[in-house]
Order: C-alpha cells, then structure tokens, then sequence
C-alpha cells in the first residue's frame, strides 16, 4: 500500500501514495474486507524516523491537459504523515483520459501512515496488470490508468514524476510512502547496501515464474503464464529484494540505512504486502483468492483491473 503527491499507486490490495493521492476510508466509517492478521514481533533494528524527510511536500499547478487543478498537501504530526488532495496527477496522462468518455475527476484524498514505522516478523486467481498481453486494461505511459468514478491510479512505476537523472539511472527517487510509514522509490538503488558512493543499478524482484502451472489454472495454451499473479512465486535471493519487495539498505534521505520498497520495471512492480504495520486509517480490502505473499498484507478497496 502506498501513496503519491496526487494519485494510488496500486497493486491487489497494496496501495502506494506517491509522493506526488490516495484513497482514505472516509472518517468514522468503520473497517471493511481483511480481517485482522498476526503482524508478528517488531525488528527494533528496523525502527525508522522519518518526521525530517518531505514533511511540507505539496503540489498546487493546473494540469492543462486535463483542465483540472492538481492539488495535495503533505504534513507530518502527532506521529503520523498526512496526505491530504484531490487526486488529480501533475503531469501529462493517457490521451483515452481526456475527454467526456473516461474523464479523470477529482476526489477526496485523505490518509496517514506512521512517522516511525518499524517492521515486523510477520508475514483466487487475480489477474495482473502489467507484464501480460492477454487483457487490456486501458494503461498509459505511466503504468497508469482509471476507474469507476474517474479515479486515476498507477500500477507499477510513476514514469511522469520520475526526474531526469532517475530516468537516467543517475540518481535514487522516492516517489511515495507505504500505508506502514517505510518510504518507496523508484527502480534504482545502490549496489552496496552500505554505500551511497557505489554505483546504482535497477533493482531485481525475487520473483519468478513457476516452472510449473497450478493445476486449477486455465490452459498456458489460452492464457499464457504471467497473466494471472498465482503464476509467480518468491524465489529467496534470487534477486535483489525480499518477498515484499524491500530491502534495508542506505537511501539519499536516510544515509544511515532504512527498509524501504521499491517499484519496479517487472513482477510484482509494486509491492504486494507490507513489513511493518499500516495505519489505522489505512483503506481495507477483501482477501485475494490465492495464497498471500509472506510479511504484512495490507489492505485496499481497488483491483487490480476494473
């Protein structure tokens, strides 16, 4: 689950806000989907303070595209991060967004995550997004796309807030913030996990495709592996990043080291659960069908393809 300055990021019940919107659970109603999971013990090592990082971020510019005010406000108080906009995206989308047929609309926006998060021990047949050919589900340049109601949201990296140099793969970029506190950036980190001198270089998932199908999947033959997510599994140290699709590791805005996720440019793109623990405020969303991934899965009301 994580957030941006303007718009979800989202990925089977793990919304991101970028640092560039997300959707709350307006105030007073009461939870709703995922019950109440064992989080497991906090890892005191994991402890982060992140009341110094981006406290005042906010964004208030016409997007002339789509003719509508991008609006959000970052705060940081009594222990939580706040986000409150109008879910309107700063940057250039779709073309098949502009327009009477598939308008983007403002929303309300309001959501916090923990200042100090801290990770914890703990840890259907959904159809996937990107990475597959066999649905359409409407994307744009930025992994992006809409759902009922006009709400614009991202399914793998922000490709329109990304700055040049990251573009590049000259620098790290945090783009959001996990519903659990931890911060979120985009495809590159250091090699070294200790080092903010050594070179960086694009994260690699620990996922991969089975070499066999579920037995209850429909034919390879129809859908071909990768269309669905039970077609994944966590390989451990196949790649760069846990099962969450994190690491701890040293970042331009904590050079002493933090847990932080990353999105990526293959499975699962967007982390699909969380190390530490979400903020009440945090929007529930019913269970996928198949087996959860391991760590802290949060919850989320949108789908991965409306």
């Amino acid at each position: 689950l994580a957030f941006g300055l303007h718009s979800p990021i989202t990925e089977h019940g793990n919304t991101f806000m970028t640092q560039d919107v997300a959707q709350g659970r307006p105030e007073g109603d009461p939870p709703r989907g995922r019950p109440e999971v064992d989080l497991g013990e906090p890892i005191a090592s994991t402890e982060a303070d992140t009341s110094d990082v981006l406290c005042d971020a906010s964004t208030n510019v016409l997007n002339e595209q789509l003719g509508l005010q991008s609006e959000a406000q970052w705060s940081c108080a009594d222990g939580q991060r706040r986000l409150i906009a109008n879910g309107v995206p700063n940057h250039q989308t779709g073309e098949q967004f502009v327009g009477e047929r598939n308008p983007i609309t403002t929303h309300e926006v309001n959501v916090a995550m923990p200042l100090n998060p801290v990770a914890r021990t703990g840890a259907g047949q959904r159809m996937e997004a990107l990475g597959q050919s066999s649905f359409d589900i409407g994307e744009d340049a930025n992994h992006a796309h809409e759902q009922r109601g006009g709400i614009y949201h991202y399914h793998g990296i922000t490709e329109g807030m990304l700055s040049e140099q990251n573009l590049a793969g000259e620098s790290m970029q945090l783009v959001g913030w996990a519903v659990d506190g931890f911060p979120l950036y985009a495809r590159y980190g250091y090699s070294d996990l200790e080092s903010s001198t050594s070179p960086l270089q694009a994260m690699e998932p620990s996922y991969q495709l089975k070499a066999t199908p579920d037995p209850d999947r429909p034919s390879v033959d129809l859908l071909p592996m990768g269309t669905f997510s039970q077609d994944y599994e966590y390989v451990e140290d196949s790649g760069d990043l846990d099962e969450c699709n994190g690491r701890f590791a040293v970042t331009p805005e904590f050079p002493q080291g933090i847990y932080h996720y990353y999105a990526t440019d293959t499975y699962p793109f967007v982390q699909r659960c969380v190390k530490g623990t979400p903020d009440s405020s945090a929007r529930p969303a019913p269970p996928p069908s198949g087996r959860p991934p391991q760590g802290n899965v949060p919850a989320n009301s949108s789908e991965a393809a409306e």
